[in-house]
């Protein structure tokens, strides 16, 4: 009989690049120090996929975090190196666990190799709870050439409504920042950042690459095109109160999305989606999404091929999380742009996983499957 536990690390790498989930990718390193050996020196090169990390449990200490897998639909604990006072974002399967004290402790993880790079001090900030959102430009598992930028909310003297994007490269000693008239969603696609605001207007931020300062200019100004006009002043008064939309941009297919969330009184009724075109400045309406799942919310937003799965992911559909700007806000669930249902994460998710407490950016955090 084949003593398996020999065979040479070479052979053992390109068996666990055939490997398709993270699960099954952790348990071959776990078998023996070979194939562990292998497993590090092969490129894990599977589709990303989404998990929604759960809020901390009643039970579980401050390291420990919960993670739902859509796809298996299995919660997994993970201990990461966290405190209580740590609220966390993600971007590429990364975490940005920040301090809510006076200390301004930065730093992003990957959860399931424990890989931590730590970052410089924003110091243009009160506190690092201020910071609503953070964005990788690529994945530091594969490159150490990214940058990173961090939505906030704007400091005195700029406060209400007004926002702040601090963009910082690896290696560099200090934070850039540019700050605007309103708190912006922002994404990476094609070399720049770009950002959008409630109103439709959207900015491209292009880094000068030999000082690393942003320079912004104005892709598109929708509102007057009627896209968002009949969203911020519909005729039916049951939606003249309350914040009614939210928008996103999510690269999907080489396609830079901008997604609309109408959402009065917090609770999400239904989405539009349109593609940018970041040259002219043009937005067309996209009824349909074809293979895509789309993953929307203040802590993440990011597009995954749904027939990589053979279950548990929804073809054009958008999943959402609620705003974590609401202490407290759980609206969550999944749109179907085909018929406009709405189902809730209730439905999904067992209410036992869910446990609020007061440092909890929301119940919900999406995830992409990070590389080991």
């Amino acid at each position: 009989m084949a003593d398996w536990g020999n065979i040479p690390s070479e052979i053992a790498s390109v068996i666990a690049e055939h490997l398709e989930k993270v699960e099954d990718f952790e348990a071959f390193a776990l078998v023996c120090s070979s194939w562990r050996r292998g497993a590090k020196e092969c490129k894990f090169g599977y589709e990303a996929k989404a998990w929604l990390m759960l809020a901390r449990s009643k039970e579980g200490g401050p390291k420990q975090r919960r993670f739902y897998s859509l796809y298996n639909r299995k919660v997994r604990t993970v201990n990461l190196p966290l405190c209580y006072h740590m609220r966390l974002l993600s971007s590429h399967g990364w975490l940005l666990a920040s301090a809510t004290d006076e200390y301004y402790n930065l730093f992003i993880l990957n959860p399931m190799s424990g890989a931590k790079i730590n970052l410089p001090k924003v110091t243009c900030l009160i506190n690092t709870r201020e910071i609503l959102k953070f964005i990788l430009s690529g994945n530091p598992s594969s490159s150490s050439d990214f940058t990173i930028a961090l939505v906030a909310s704007a400091p005195y003297p700029y406060f209400q409504g007004h926002g702040a994007i601090c963009f910082w490269g690896h290696g560099c000693e200090r934070w850039q920042t540019i700050f605007t008239d309103k708190r912006l969603d922002v994404t990476f696609y094609k070399g720049n950042f770009y950002g959008v605001n409630d109103y439709g207007n959207i900015w491209c931020y292009e880094l000068d690459h030999s000082t690393g300062r942003p320079h912004q200019r104005l892709v598109a100004k929708l509102e007057p095109t009627g896209i968002f006009t009949r969203y911020l002043f519909p005729k039916d008064p049951r939606y003249l109160t309350g914040r009614l939309i939210e928008c996103y941009l999510v690269e999907s297919e080489n396609r830079l999305l901008l997604v609309i969330r109408v959402r009065p009184f917090h609770q999400t009724m239904f989405f539009k989606v349109y593609e940018l075109n970041v040259y002219n400045g043009e937005a067309k309406h996209v009824p349909d999404l074809g293979d895509r799942a789309i993953f929307v919310g203040w802590n993440s937003s990011f597009s995954i091929k749904a027939s990589s799965f053979a279950h548990g992911i929804k073809h054009n559909s958008i999943y959402f999380t609620g705003d974590y700007r609401i202490p407290g806000d759980s609206d969550a669930g999944i749109f179907t742009l085909a018929d406009e249902n709405i189902h809730r994460f209730d439905d999904i998710v067992k209410p036992e996983h869910l446990y609020e407490n007061c440092y909890a950016n929301a119940p919900y955090v999406w995830l992409q499957d990070p590389s080991l």
